[in-house]
């Protein structure tokens, strides 16, 4: 039995291919630079396909075009807009968001017959041989069902080169604490750190931001889409679920990818009027309790 969750050396080859799926609510700036350097910045980019759910309001740009015009100005010489083909998008109104969970339960419908799986924040900036590099930290794990996740480093140029190339911060953020948020829901507390580590290291959250494993898991565990507007909470229901279907969640030991906490422009700020009625939002709570 544990033998065979070891995995082979076949499927651990940095040439699997890899899906990157993204969530994005009218944030076509940011989410068109991650698209770029994901691609940009990969060890193999043909074997990159990117999935995703794109939120928008009438008349705002989207983040596949926001992608395509940095793509026009940077491979001049190539078709139209260069790997336009391995994006998949699913644009929704914004205007019928019901939070990150169920826009994430969208994105995971975009997986098709990729290898491995990442999920992102859809403001994230990558680094040279990303893709490469957490495959190769995966299989350190020595675990088919090994999910590496945390909370990324900010983006700093003391961490990312001009060109790309990562300066390995030395710390590694780790998930190892909680609180009770609003509703007194479960959440992950910010990040501690490890210190000198050279392989990825058990915990027992999950975050959002940064999920990279196996795509079974994407396929296996899916998000659940009734839990609607929840935001705290959310992390903790997903790495139960995980941790109930067998998967175990690791800190990885490297940082390769880095979060873009810049701000978005206030006109793309959505304020809901009216909020949620509290049936519904004492059902979601009710849900998440009982799962």
């Amino acid at each position: 039995m544990l033998k065979r969750l070891c995995p082979s050396h076949r499927l651990t080859n940095i040439g699997n291919t890899l899906f990157v799926g993204l969530s994005s609510f009218r944030d076509a700036t940011r989410c068109g630079y991650t698209i770029f350097t994901g691609f940009q910045r990969a060890t193999y980019p043909s074997r990159v396909q990117f999935g995703v759910v794109d939120q928008l309001n009438d008349g705002d740009e989207s983040c596949l075009d926001a992608y395509c015009a940095l793509a026009r100005q940077t491979w001049p010489g190539h078709e139209d807009c260069r790997y336009k083909d391995q994006i998949k998008v699913d644009t929704r109104p914004a205007s019928e968001s019901r939070g990150p969970s169920v826009a994430r339960h969208y994105q995971q419908a975009l997986v098709g017959d990729e290898v491995f799986c990442l999920q992102l924040d859809a403001h994230s900036i990558f680094t040279r041989d990303w893709d490469s590099r957490l495959v190769q930290e995966w299989s350190r794990a020595q675990n088919e069902m090994a999910v590496l996740t945390t909370y990324l480093h900010a983006y700093s140029a003391q961490y990312v080169d001009a060109d790309g190339t990562n300066v390995d911060p030395g710390q590694y953020p780790h998930l190892c604490t909680t609180l009770r948020g609003a509703n007194d829901c479960i959440r992950n507390e910010g990040a501690s750190m490890l210190l000198g580590a050279t392989l990825p290291q058990l915990t027992a959250l999950w975050g959002a931001g940064f999920s990279f494993s196996k795509c079974h898991a994407e396929k296996r565990v899916r998000i659940d889409p009734h839990t609607l507007w929840m935001f705290d909470g959310e992390e903790f229901l997903r790495a139960s679920h995980l941790w109930t279907h067998g998967y175990d969640m690791y800190s990885p030991s490297i940082s390769v990818i880095y979060h873009n906490y810049s701000s978005v422009p206030e006109r793309y700020v959505c304020k809901w009027r009216p909020s949620p009625d509290r049936g519904t939002a004492r059902s979601v709570l009710n849900r998440g309790s009982y799962m």
